[in-house]
């Protein structure tokens, strides 16, 4: 599929959002970044939750696999951070127009529901991570870049409220057949 998609397409960038693979298979990480390395294009990986699986260790470890290749933009950023938080200008006839801010949004952390109820879930961008989106922000303005797009592989909190309204609360959605969501909406 990659290689259709690449000799159809003939991207100017490649971007990766998470879940390259299992992150105790490394040998994967070579084998795709070899693959996207020798079309000459750039490309641009963050993390997903499984690629953090194995810690902050393995991750890094993981990292040096993908920037090892010529074309990788990958930027390890602010370890405070995360593994994974950057910007990609982009650029058209030498001026830049377009900022892809690179946000990494973790593994998982722990979650208390109202009712004081603790569960372990998809974590979420951190105060700090979104204090440090703002600056890209004012940065990418003072350049005079009017648009911007922020990749992440967990989504969101927007997201999820958007999901949770558009289900039928009587809907059992961990229950429910796959092959059948007609239902399901409301």
């Amino acid at each position: 599929t990659v290689r259709h998609l690449m000799e159809k397409v003939r991207p100017d960038l490649v971007t990766l959002c998470g879940d390259i693979a299992w992150s105790n298979h490394p040998a994967v990480y070579g084998h795709v970044a070899d693959l996207l390395d020798g079309y000459g294009v750039p490309f641009a990986p963050l993390f997903g939750n499984h690629d953090h699986q194995d810690g902050p260790g393995v991750a890094s470890r993981l990292a040096d696999i993908l920037c090892e290749r010529k074309t990788c933009l990958f930027e390890r950023g602010d370890p405070e951070l995360g593994l994974g938080n950057y910007v990609i200008l982009v650029a058209e006839g030498g001026r830049p127009v377009h900022g892809i801010i690179m946000t990494d949004s973790h593994e998982e952390m722990d979650y208390t529901a109202p009712d004081g109820t603790v569960s372990r879930e998809h974590a979420e961008l951190s105060r700090e991570q979104i204090a440090w989106y703002r600056e890209q922000i004012g940065i990418l303005n003072g350049m005079g870049v009017p648009e911007t797009t922020v990749m992440m592989h967990i989504p969101n909190y927007a997201f999820r409220l958007a999901a949770d309204a558009a289900f039928r609360k009587d809907i059992d959605r961990m229950g429910m057949d796959p092959r059948n969501t007609r239902d399901c909406w409301n």
